[in-house]
């Protein structure tokens, strides 16, 4: 969510494109016209900040709307068994040639 490209029109209101960061990722900038576009604009931008924020989303969900909750956890989980058998196909291949 910090860099890829799909979510990036989340981040616009508080960052700047710069470039193409990889695959899917881009590199952008945080704003410095305002301290609260500034603050926001880390938080959306740093894998470390927002992985803070995203588990602390999920804490409360399993609180208030368990149920839900455990349905976006199920989805990510396929979508990261999904990236790490692409990375071991991946390999595969790389060993092979």
């Amino acid at each position: 969510m910090a860099k890829d490209a799909v979510v990036s029109p989340v981040r616009a209101p508080f960052t700047t494109y710069e470039s193409p960061a990889g695959p899917g990722e881009l590199h952008e900038e945080v704003r410095t016209d305002s301290a609260a576009r500034h603050a926001v604009g880390e938080l959306l931008t740093c894998p470390f900040c927002l992985g803070q924020w995203v588990g602390t989303a999920f804490g409360a969900g399993l609180v208030f709307a368990p149920r839900a909750t455990r349905l976006v956890a199920a989805t990510f989980a396929s979508v990261a068994v999904a990236d790490f058998l692409q990375f071991g196909y991946s390999a595969l291949q790389s060993k092979e040639s």
